[in-house]
């Protein structure tokens, strides 16, 4: 398989479970379906309930015929803009490969944590019962789902906390005098 930006010949570079194929040459890589999804919840397991199917989502990119070949199927990438960030991903969509050029997954993660650290309450109110409807008919596995559903809960109890500092210092008068 072959870089499609710079043409060099790919290189596995094994993460945690995951094979993907890199470029040595300009840090480009190749991600098979799903493998985005996996390497990004590797990459920080608290953001594994933002989930980036960038099929099942496509409202949320601006999405237009792009110039690369898929580097797996040989068919004509399209080009996505995530969220209007500027970060453009090449996608497959016959065989949903995604290419990221170096220095992308770091970008995409930086604007997942961003979007996790921003949540209000509603917000993480409203992903909760997301992700508690997804443990029974999510595309992952129920054990996944569940994981994500913790994080989520976690996350809005601490966003509570925050946001309600009184509260806090309330429950934690309480465990003192029990």
């Amino acid at each position: 398989m072959n870089c499609v930006s710079c043409k060099n010949t790919l290189k596995k570079l094994i993460t945690g479970n995951l094979e993907l194929e890199i470029c040595d040459h300009c840090s480009g890589t190749w991600f098979q379906k799903d493998e985005l999804r996996l390497a990004k919840d590797q990459a920080d397991p608290e953001l594994r309930w933002l989930d980036s199917d960038f099929f099942a989502n496509s409202k949320n990119f601006n999405i237009r015929a792009g110039n690369r070949d898929c580097p797996q199927c040989n068919s004509q990438m399209v080009e996505l803009e995530y969220n209007n960030t500027g970060i453009l991903i090449d996608s497959c969509q016959k065989c949903e490969g995604i290419w990221l050029d170096g220095g992308e997954f770091e970008k995409i993660v930086g604007q997942l944590k961003t979007l996790a650290a921003t949540q209000d309450v509603p917000e993480l109110m409203k992903a909760s019962l997301q992700e508690a409807r997804e443990i029974f008919t999510g595309p992952e596995s129920k054990i996944s789902e569940w994981k994500d559903f913790t994080i989520v809960i976690s996350l809005l109890g601490r966003r509570i906390f925050v946001e309600n500092p009184t509260l806090c210092h309330a429950i934690l008068n309480l465990q003192r005098t029990l």
